[in-house]
């Protein structure tokens, strides 16, 4: 897509304010009979002269489940589509027989507009037009929302995603905050929870009150623009029900939940922990892989290789899953106290950095017989233990 050709210069409140016509260009996937699909969807407005002025377009993979295996044709496609489809099934657990939408690429052409009008345009289009078409569910990561590294903006962006209908979200690779898979249940989700703003009405019916006519153009006067011009008994009612509106939860089946201050602290606390046992997975999956990758250098013939960085790839990994597992202070206590523990830990201080040490690097022999190959992963003791760095510790 040419940017230049597509970028606008609408605000945030101007598009709210613009007519804008949603278009759908969608291409079966020649791969397959049927059930998979390719959609881009275009969000335009025309100008005085009725020239169209594209928006924001939403790049979309499309499974019919009751057709394709939804897992299988995702990750024919790509990784990412793959990691959102498997969160789909494995996590949420969603029928197999769904019909699934993940949003790829969301992209907003205007240079001023914020992600606050991906939201708007995520709600008022994008969302009730999947949901008119039988869409069951869709997913997307955090990078398919918004692609930045900025922790501001992701920051920002977080803010805004609370804001929508999302009802699961998974982090993955390390809780890396690009990859975090976000899932709508449409079939659970009602029509005027896309159409309206349903926080409001949650917020007049739980404080039994009725807000001003004009109440939501204050609202969103606060939400979109910079500085506005809004009196302060209304500015204090507005960030009363921002506050509210933050604090939503909804159960699967989409009914309201009401949070109190200490269910947020121990969601807080179970989100803590769950990211904890997340990260020891990672670490043990390294550690396997490179353990296997460790085992294949063994018996393979490829000279090119260095078993000496294969070697120190599991040495790393390992210590790093140690450390997280029994922690820093153990750690120390068993260096102190076991002779074979420390000399194994300097020993990779020597395979990461051997140029600042006397020790010969791990090498490989292959054996003289013929169709035969005999592995000789051997030290030069004497080398190291006449570094004085070893000898001190």
């Amino acid at each position: 897509m040419d940017m230049k050709n597509t970028s606008v210069t609408f605000t945030d409140k101007e598009i709210k304010e613009e007519v804008l016509t949603l278009e759908n260009y969608e291409v079966k996937d020649i791969d397959y009979d049927h059930g998979v699909y390719k959609s881009t969807l275009s969000l335009s407005t025309e100008d005085e002269k009725e020239e169209k002025k594209i928006i924001a377009e939403a790049y979309c993979f499309l499974v019919n489940g009751a057709e394709e295996n939804i897992v299988e044709v995702a990750d024919d496609e790509s990784g990412d589509l793959f990691t959102v489809a498997d969160v789909m099934v494995n996590d949420y657990k969603i029928d197999i027989g769904s019909s699934i939408a993940i949003i790829d690429y969301y992209y907003l052409y205007s240079s001023i507009a914020t992600v606050e009008s991906k939201k708007y345009l995520l709600i008022n289009f994008i969302l009730p037009y999947f949901k008119d078409k039988g869409v069951d569910y869709v997913g997307f990561c955090n990078a398919g929302f918004e692609f930045t590294d900025d922790v501001r903006n992701q920051r920002t962006v977080d803010k805004v995603l609370e804001e929508t209908p999302i009802i699961f979200t998974k982090k993955t690779e390390g809780d890396e905050w690009k990859s975090t898979i976000n899932i709508i249940d449409l079939k659970n989700i009602d029509d005027y929870m896309l159409e309206n703003d349903y926080g409001l009405e949650e917020y007049e019916k739980e404080k039994g009150i009725e807000l001003s006519d004009n109440f939501k153009e204050e609202y969103d006067k606060f939400i979109f623009e910079e500085d506005p011009k809004i009196e302060d008994s209304v500015l204090a009612q507005i960030k009363d029900v921002y506050k509210f509106k933050k604090n939503l939860y909804y159960s699967e089946d989409g009914r309201r939940v009401n949070i109190t201050t200490e269910d947020r602290k121990e969601m807080n606390r179970l989100q803590t922990i769950r990211g904890t046992f997340e990260n020891i997975e990672e670490l043990y999956d390294r550690v396997i892989s490179s353990y296997k990758n460790l085992i294949k250098t063994s018996i393979s013939q490829d000279m090119e290789i260095n078993p000496n960085t294969i070697i120190g790839a599991f040495i790393s990994d390992g210590m790093c899953l140690t450390l997280k597992i029994i922690g820093k202070k153990v750690c120390s206590y068993i260096y102190d106290s076991n002779l074979g523990y420390r000399l194994c830990y300097n020993l990779r201080d020597f395979d990461q950095h051997p140029q600042g040490h006397a020790a010969r690097q791990v090498i490989k022999e292959i054996g003289e017989d013929v169709g035969t190959e005999r592995i000789d992963y051997y030290l030069n003791v004497a080398e190291i233990f006449s570094d004085d760095k070893i000898k001190k510790k």
